[in-house]
This record gives C-alpha cells, structure tokens and sequence, in this order.
C-alpha cells in the first residue's frame, strides 16, 4: 500500500501525529535556544558546550534505556522519555518566567538538553519497535517510510517556526508550548490502543548485553557493514555542519538568511527522498541497494567543490545527497528489521542507533581542529572519500561474500 494510506489505521494515525509534533517542537526549541544564546552575547563557548549537551549523553543514555528495555514494556520506557523532556522544558520555562529579562545562565539550558539527551534513545529505538503492534506486518514498510518522511518534515517546518516565532512570542512562551506539547504527546503515546505482541508476553526477556549485540552485529554482514557505512556518513555530517557557516562567511560573504536557505534546502531534498525514492521496492538484493545508494549520495557531494565558488552547485549537492541519504536509512531499517528477531530489536536498536550517535560529535570536533580557509578544497574532497570508501569497500565485500544477503522480496 502507499505508505499515507496506513495513516487511515486510527491507532498509527496517532501514534505517528504524537510522533512529528514532538519531533517538529523539539527542533523548533533547538534553533530558538541557539539564537537566545547568541543573541545575550554568550561566547562560543557556551554555544559549543550547548550543542555537545544536545547530543554526548546519548553515549550513555544508550546503554541505560538498552536496560530499562529488559525490564519495562518499552510503551513504558517511552513514555518516561517524554515525560522526563516535558519536566525539563517545564523547568526551562519557568527558569525563563521568573529570571529578570528572561536572561538565564546558559548552564540551565545545558541541564536541560543533557537530561533530554540521556533519555532520547528510549523514543529513538523504542518507537520501531511498536510498529508491528500498530499495523499490519504487510505494512512494516510504510511505517518505515513515514518515520522518515516525519523527521523530515519536522527538520524543515521546526527551524522556519523558529524565526517566525522567536520574535512574535518570545523563548519562553516557544519553550512552554513545547513543555505542553511534550506532554500532551505522552499522554498520547500512553492511551494508544496496541496489538498484544508475542515478544512482550514471553518471559523473561532476552538477556542482550553490549557484547553480545556487538557479537551479533559482528556475525551478520549486513549488520556490520550498513553501521561501519552509516557511522561514517554521521561522521562526515558533523564535520560539515560545522564547515557550512564557516563557508557560507569566508568563500560566499553571505549572510545568516543565505546559511538559513542551504539548510532548508537540505531539508527539502530529505523530504522530497522519503516521499519518493525511499518507497522504491525494485528487485535484488536490498544491502546492494543501501550501498549503492550511500555510494551515489556521497558522488553527488562532488558537486560541493565548486560550490566552494558558486553556491548554485552546493544547494544542487545537498539537494540530491539528502533526498538519496534519507532512502537509503529507510532501506536500512528495513534491513534491521527483516534480519533482527522481533523480541531482540529493543536493547540492538538501542545499541546500533547509540553507536551512530557518537559519530557526529567527533566529526564536529574534528572539523573545528581542520579547519583553514585554505584547506577548504581539501577537506570537502575528504569529506567525499570519506562517505564513499566504506560503500565501495561494502560492494565488493558484499559481492563476494558467500552468505546470501536479505533481498527486497522480504519489504
């Protein structure tokens, strides 16, 4: 079925709308808090330390929803998640509501985001996980492909909201709506009608610990090649998000309106990738497709070189590697699913996902140490050897390999 008809399923129509409105607010707070920050004449310190909140403490929330996943049904674990980033906003806004000029120190917004980060992975791994319960298995699909046409609907609408709003109402009044909407969306999650499931009626649930999801990972090609593959293109995301600004001023003399319209694009390209290709169900074998795909997303950024001179091309680039990147995770979660049993998915999602997670920071770290106006060319063309050796390498393994890869006849 076309992946908007599983929207008519009532319980998923929920689950899904509870899902892109906590996605959309939590990115609109994101942005809005950035610009407080820069705005009050913050260093770039604490800018820096506030980015790094967002996103280190998954390392270690990882591991510890991989836990919880063991001992509570995973709805459970969910709805903690949120209803832990609903107290933090609500914390946040009064913090604002009641500190002169609504100026906090920047270490409250760093608490914030560290307690929102080490519980994120619960909503993050958890959520596939209630798929099966949601819709028909025929459907696993579609609901893959929604999840990622969600994201990205969020990653587009969430920053525009922000410019809108920070000047119309205010961050505090931006961060009580979000501490609302967060709750409402728990309420949600935790009054959706589910499927009994078989993994949640067996007793006691699989003992999977970080070695032996590694050990798990390690035995099956597909597994071990799509993560070396997406970790390495988290990397490079990293590494570019912090070139883009430093670009758009040094080589374009643009202004922040010009690095708004970059990101946008990007966000269009993803959106306009879930809508299309990622519902692409062609024959063979579906890890080829992942490769290939990464291959040809990571060729596209080519294009960024001369992008360095005439900006036309770095908008084409980011364009087209989104609307391919965003396809290829579908196809990979798809793969995931179709190779990891039902009652194991909770703590490896947990785990894989907490893995790909860790490399973006680095990748931001690395780039703020590379960084030279003259080095640009270079570390672009790094960028691009760097996303597309792994698939390359993948290719030749995976054609070689004796073990039959999962074809896309199991979608």
């Amino acid at each position: 079925m076309p992946f908007w008809r599983i929207l008519s399923i009532p319980a998923y129509a929920r689950y899904w709308t509870g899902d892109l409105a906590s996605g959309l607010f939590d990115q609109l707070t994101q942005v809005a808090i950035l610009w407080y920050l820069a705005k009050y004449g913050h260093s770039a310190y604490a800018l820096g330390w506030y980015a790094f909140s967002t996103a280190a403490p998954v390392v270690v929330g990882g591991p510890l929803i991989a836990f919880l996943f063991r001992w509570f049904k995973i709805r459970t674990v969910m709805v903690f998640d949120l209803a832990i980033r609903t107290l933090g906003y609500g914390f946040l806004a009064v913090s604002l509501l009641v500190t002169p000029n609504h100026v906090v120190h920047w270490w409250t917004f760093d608490f914030v985001a560290c307690s929102n980060a080490v519980v994120f992975m619960a909503t993050s791994a958890g959520g596939p996980n209630l798929w099966p319960r949601l819709v028909p298995s025929s459907a696993i699909g579609q609901a893959i492909q929604a999840e990622q046409i969600g994201w990205n609907v969020g990653t587009l609408l969430g920053p525009l909201s922000a410019g809108l709003l920070i000047n119309l109402i205010g961050l505090p009044a931006i961060v009580t709506l979000t501490a609302v909407v967060f709750g409402l969306t728990a309420f949600n999650l935790a009054t959706v009608p589910l499927k009994t499931s078989a993994a949640e009626e067996s007793s006691p649930p699989p003992a999977i610990d970080l070695a032996a999801v590694w050990a798990r990972v390690r035995g099956e090609q597909a597994l071990w090649l799509t993560t070396v593959v997406f970790w390495t293109t988290n990397l490079v995301s990293g590494f570019l998000a912090v070139l883009w600004p430093l670009i758009v001023q040094r080589f374009w003399h643009g202004s922040v309106t010009l690095y708004g319209a970059l990101l946008t694009v990007e966000s269009v390209g993803g959106l306009v990738g879930s809508m299309s290709l990622a519902g692409w169900t062609g024959r063979g074998s579906l890890l080829r497709r992942v490769l290939i795909g990464e291959l040809a997303a990571g060729l596209a950024m080519l294009l960024l070189l001369p992008g360095l001179m005439s900006p036309t091309w770095s908008f084409v680039a980011l364009f087209a590697s989104s609307a391919i990147g965003v396809s290829t995770a579908t196809w990979v979660l798809r793969l995931r699913f179709d190779l990891i049993r039902e009652a194991e998915r909770p703590p490896m999602l947990a785990y894989i996902r907490t893995a790909l997670h860790t490399a973006a920071p680095i990748g931001g770290l690395l780039a703020g140490i590379l960084w030279r106006p003259a080095w640009a060319p270079v570390l672009l063309a790094a960028s691009v050897a760097v996303t597309t050796f792994p698939s390359m390498v993948g290719l030749l393994v995976s054609r070689h390999s004796r073990h039959p890869s999962v074809t896309a006849s199991r979608n």
